[in-house]
């Protein structure tokens, strides 16, 4: 008798560790934190687009991207977006995947934002992928010129950069 109790007790102890940990788990995900649900609907997303990437509104962050998706031919990145945000951006925005920096990660960069009266993005909502012909020039330069950029040396590249606005330093009335 005494030995069946302890091993109950072991028993409660391993289910308790392991629901301590599942509850860890949970909250690294942030599977209880509220949010709104959104899709990027995108032809391409190019490179260094990565689950836990951020997702702004004129610089400011308002979500996350949660998972992203493709059948082939189109890509679809889903979005986590604070609540209290999501209110502020208007339900006909666009998307655009912005680097941070040259050789950084992207960034998912929406639009618009609400006006008062304007319906704002809602749970399941559809955010398509800005295809102007700006968006869609800078997105080809970047894919053009990431394997270039692949190749060469960093350290190489920001002496040579180093070298040059030193050079022209002093020199832009002349220029």
């Amino acid at each position: 008798m005494n030995r069946l109790r302890y091993q109950l007790y072991g028993l409660g102890f391993v289910v308790v560790l392991a629901l301590l940990v599942a509850l860890t788990v949970g909250v690294y995900q942030k599977r209880f934190t509220p949010v709104v649900d959104v899709t990027v609907d995108a032809q391409t997303v190019g490179t260094q687009l990565n689950v836990g990437g951020d997702v702004k509104v004129r610089g400011v962050l308002v979500g996350e991207i949660r998972a992203i998706t493709s059948d082939g031919r189109t890509a679809r990145i889903h979005l986590a977006l604070d609540p209290a945000q999501a209110k502020r951006i208007a339900a006909s925005t666009t998307a655009r995947f912005v680097p941070k920096t040259l050789f950084g990660e992207r960034y998912v960069e929406l639009e618009r934002v609400a006006q008062p009266g304007e319906r704002h993005l809602e749970p399941g909502d559809v955010v398509p992928e800005d295809r102007s012909a700006a968006a869609v020039a800078v997105n080809r330069v970047l894919d053009d010129l990431l394997p270039v950029l692949q190749t060469l040396d960093p350290a190489k590249v920001s002496a040579t950069l180093t070298a040059l606005a030193q050079a022209l330093s002093g020199r832009g009335e002349r220029i």
